[in-house]
């Protein structure tokens, strides 16, 4: 099979990945159970490990080649645990990285974990990333849903006065 045959000589090729998320999409008559099939297999290991990282980066794939159009969290998909892993993973290998803060705060949104959001909203302020965001899953919408987020401090919510409503 060529993914396995290019995977065995160039395993950080990620386009042969996303490639493969591609065939197997609903839509060109592959399933969700496909893709769930597939991310499961390329991020474990013969020992029974996960790769996290990878993991969440394959679901992000996913999530971006659906236009944020598909219910990641809901089964036969994305378990949001194993997703945060993956998050914090590519946040400790990468921690510069505004995309990959911007992407967490996007799918803790889109698995509705308010917790996380509020706890990664407050250093979007300075290391916005809108290419991290879409028009179903975009910042506004996740403030909306989680209102104070933008401005949590220490896992409290203040909002500042201005937008206090009477």
């Amino acid at each position: 099979m060529p993914f396995n045959r290019g995977v065995a000589e160039e395993p950080r090729y990620w386009p042969l990945y996303t490639g493969m998320l591609r065939v197997l999409m609903p839509r060109w008559l592959g399933s969700q159970e496909d893709i769930s099939r597939f991310i499961q297999e390329v991020s474990g290991d013969p020992n029974n490990e996960r790769d996290f990282a990878k993991y969440a980066r394959l679901y992000w794939s996913y999530s971006s080649l659906e236009h944020d159009d598909v219910k990641l969290f809901e089964a036969p998909l994305a378990h949001w645990s194993t997703m945060r892993a993956g998050f914090m993973d590519l946040q400790r290998k990468y921690p510069n990285s505004d995309l990959i803060l911007n992407a967490y705060a996007k799918f803790a949104c889109m698995a509705d974990d308010g917790t996380s959001y509020r706890e990664v909203r407050p250093k979007l302020r300075d290391r916005l990333a809108t290419t991290a965001w879409s028009d179903k899953v975009s910042l506004e919408l996740c403030d909306a849903r989680f209102p104070g987020a933008a401005f949590s401090t220490g896992g409290h919510t203040s909002t500042p006065p201005r937008l206090r409503l009477p």
